[in-house]
């Protein structure tokens, strides 16, 4: 049977960046990233990977220093490639789609996050969502801001699950605040105990 390789990233560790653990992992391996900020632009470039926290959102942050997007998710990514127990935060630098992070054409699962105080200079301030069946579990969207649609999600032509999630204080200056929807597709997006 294959092997499921476990790597550690953090101070200490035998990586220090996220991205590159990525590099060299293949699916169904897992990161964990300790306790710290994190100042990096994360791909998964398809990768079935798991990427957790070792102790929880309040104390591992990915941190966009207002100069870029945190998270893309655009190669066909599934279910199986797992965000889990992050606060994803400033992340912005003047793109137009998904200041936090952008999920096009993949599915990705993003669980128990904090999602906070990301910009777009168009759509999605938190979270842009496109043509995708996403599950994002128990996560906090806040302070988010787009500058036309979807302050803390912009979702279009997609049928994501989100449940359990807090969302809260987003901004936008055109349509959905919190949540921005539109879909020309026959696909439903399920909201459940938010």
């Amino acid at each position: 049977p294959e092997v499921i390789r476990r790597i550690y990233v953090g101070d200490g560790m035998g990586y220090t960046n996220i991205g590159d653990a990525l590099e060299i992992l293949n699916d169904g391996d897992v990161i964990y990233v300790k306790d710290g900020t994190y100042t990096e632009t994360i791909d998964f470039k398809g990768k079935a990977i798991t990427l957790i926290s070792e102790n929880g959102p309040e104390n591992c942050i990915l941190d966009g220093e207002s100069t870029r997007r945190i998270i893309t998710f655009e190669s066909g990514e599934d279910e199986n490639t797992i965000i889990n127990g992050f606060t994803i935060k400033n992340g912005g630098g003047g793109h137009n789609k998904g200041g936090g992070i952008i999920i096009d054409e993949s599915s990705p699962t993003i669980v128990n996050c904090i999602i906070e105080d990301n910009n777009a200079s168009k759509f999605g301030g938190g979270i842009y969502l496109i043509h995708s069946s996403s599950l994002i579990d128990s996560c906090s969207i806040r302070n988010n801001n787009a500058n036309n649609k979807g302050g803390g999600l912009y979702i279009r032509d997609a049928a994501p699950i989100i449940k359990n999630c807090t969302i809260e204080e987003n901004y936008s200056n055109s349509n959905g605040s919190g949540i921005y929807y539109q879909n020309n597709e026959d696909t439903e997006m399920l909201i459940e105990n938010c």
